[in-house]
């Protein structure tokens, strides 16, 4: 294309900030209508339901290899998820009802993430996370963050439903 000619470089500029104020504009109306969605209880709920559901789907996904002689069926399993692997890969297949993908860090980081803390059981709902603190007494292992240990998806039902 000539410069400053038709179809020269300032009408590719043009027509470049253009699609990317077209695509700006389109993005923020969609975050604004998620962000209503996540105000909506019903839809809350429907997203929970969800949760659940897609951590149930990998019932029997095995925790990890090491654990897991050669000749055991889940050593070559193509998937291993431990407790903050199994959440943030939920959230992962998730992440456009979510609206946001989790980074690659573990439980301490997805406890310091939450807005929202309970000290009761009645209170909890399922799809709610449970986070377990304690301190790792074996030589060499690093400490965690804020001592978070693990992480378990609340099911419903009290203490049983975790």
């Amino acid at each position: 294309p000539e410069l400053g000619g038709r179809g020269g470089l300032q009408d590719n500029f043009r027509n470049f900030r253009r699609e990317k104020l077209k695509a700006a504009k389109e993005r923020a109306a969609r975050e604004r209508d998620e962000g209503e969605k996540r105000k909506d209880p019903a839809a809350m709920q429907d997203l929970r339901e969800k949760f659940v559901d897609q951590c149930k789907s990998y019932y029997g996904v095995p925790y990890a290899k090491r654990y897991h002689e050669p000749d055991s069926p889940h050593y070559s399993a193509p998937l291993f998820l431990d407790c903050c692997g199994l959440v943030r890969q939920v959230l992962r297949d998730l992440k456009d009802d979510f609206g946001f993908t989790p980074g690659p860090w573990n439980q301490a980081y997805q406890f310091d993430t939450l807005p929202v803390r309970y000290d009761t059981w009645d209170k909890m709902k399922p799809g709610d996370l449970i986070f377990a603190e304690g301190k790792y007494k074996k030589e060499g292992v690093k400490p965690q963050k804020g001592d978070i240990v693990h992480i378990e998806v609340f099911l419903g039902g009290g203490p049983e439903g975790m």
